[in-house]
């Protein structure tokens, strides 16, 4: 809706020097627009926490799919945060979050973790784009912040890991103290189960391998993303 706002912008501080048949051609316009919108429904995807109406399948605990327009409204707070909507037909569906596992769009899936964002000991319940495959034993997740919403007014990417045996809900940030400092003791005993990855974070090699105070999210990536691909090859 930002671009209709700008519209009325443009008539609340119209020149005066403006002809009356410019006037009119803008006046035009903008009728044409309101109607072409209320009669189209609009969607959009900020972050996986500020959704409206995309169409999406959202997979419950139970086993089951729901399908539908999905409104998840985490970062307006226009709504609760203990539940996501579901337009299924006509109607508008609250499913609560303790009900779900994940929901996708396309190809995508975004799920449901508890993650301490700010390194701040508080934890939120919100949805994070899972960047490993079905099949991975160890999973990683990026949370994306829109410059709106972050305290500084720039954009903003966490990253979370997984691991086997973890609660379905429990992601930890990478930049957390479960695996700084000390990233060689504490990242290679939750890998003794393939020693030769473990072994490789224990010697410190070069690509497997975090110093404390490493800034570069591109580096943390690419080391723990190799991690976790050579652990699901681990045999």
């Amino acid at each position: 809706m930002r671009y209709l706002e700008e519209i009325f912008d443009i008539f609340i501080y119209m020149p005066v020097s403006l002809t009356n048949k410019t006037i009119m051609r803008l006046y035009i316009a903008l009728i044409f627009i309101l109607s072409f919108t209320s009669c189209k429904t609009i969607s959009y995807f900020n972050t996986p926490n500020d959704v409206f109406k995309e169409n999406s399948a959202v997979y419950l605990t139970d086993g089951t799919v729901a399908k539908g327009m999905l409104t998840v409204n985490f970062e307006t707070g226009r709504d609760a945060k203990d539940y996501i909507i579901l337009q299924e037909g006509p109607a508008d569906k609250k499913i609560k979050l303790a009900n779900i596992e994940y929901y996708k769009i396309g190809n995508t899936s975004y799920h449901l973790k508890k993650v301490d964002v700010l390194l701040n000991d508080f934890q939120q319940l919100l949805f994070v784009k899972r960047l490993t495959p079905d099949s991975s034993r160890a999973h990683f997740y990026e949370l994306y912040q829109q410059k709106s919403k972050s305290p500084d007014g720039r954009e903003y990417y966490y990253y979370f890991v997984s691991l086997p045996g973890y609660d379905r809900l429990v992601a930890y940030n990478i930049a957390s103290k479960y695996f700084q400092p000390k990233f060689d003791e504490k990242v290679s005993k939750m890998f003794l189960d393939c020693m030769p990855v473990a072994t490789r974070i224990r010697n410190r090699e070069s690509g497997f391998y975090l110093q404390t105070f490493t800034l570069s999210d591109k580096k943390k990536v690419a080391v723990w993303q190799r991690i976790i691909k050579e652990y699901n090859q681990c045999r």
